[in-house]
Formats: structure tokens, sequence, C-alpha cells
């Protein structure tokens, strides 16, 4: 499944963001300095590999981003 790497840490996309194009759609009409998201936890796992149930709801200030790319993870109940 694709999702965001962002500053070294991974996201789910936002609920009805399925590539990185709709992303940067997605933050140009939903501005704001913080964007609710998704992240996916490391601990005890090796990336890209993750745990669904390690997941927890965070907000990214999207003007601290000093990097972002597509990733390819792997995600398991």
């Amino acid at each position: 499944m694709k999702a965001l790497f962002i500053n070294g840490e991974y996201f789910y996309y936002p609920k009805g963001v399925s590539n990185f194009e709709e992303f940067g759609d997605y933050l140009r009409e939903n501005y704001n300095t913080f964007v609710k998201l998704t992240r996916l936890s490391d601990e005890r796992i090796v990336p890209p590999f993750f745990i669904d149930e390690y997941t927890k709801e965070t907000y990214v200030n999207i003007q601290r981003i000093d990097f972002v790319e597509e990733a390819e993870v792997s995600v398991m109940t």
C-alpha cells in the first residue's frame, strides 16, 4: 500500500486521498497549519513493515515539513 514518508516517519494518506498528487490538492483545499494524519509506529517492527494496531492519530505541522515522499509499505493486522 502507498503511504507518506514525512520527516522520517510514515503516515497513512488522509481519507479520500490515494496518491501524492491528491495529497497536494488536499493540503491546498484544507489549508491549516496542522493536518491530522495517522502515524504508522515503527516500535517493534522494521519499516516498511507495520502493524495496524500500533497506529496513532497525530497532527503534523505542514510548515515544518522538510522532506516528504510517497513510500510503499506493508501493513499487517
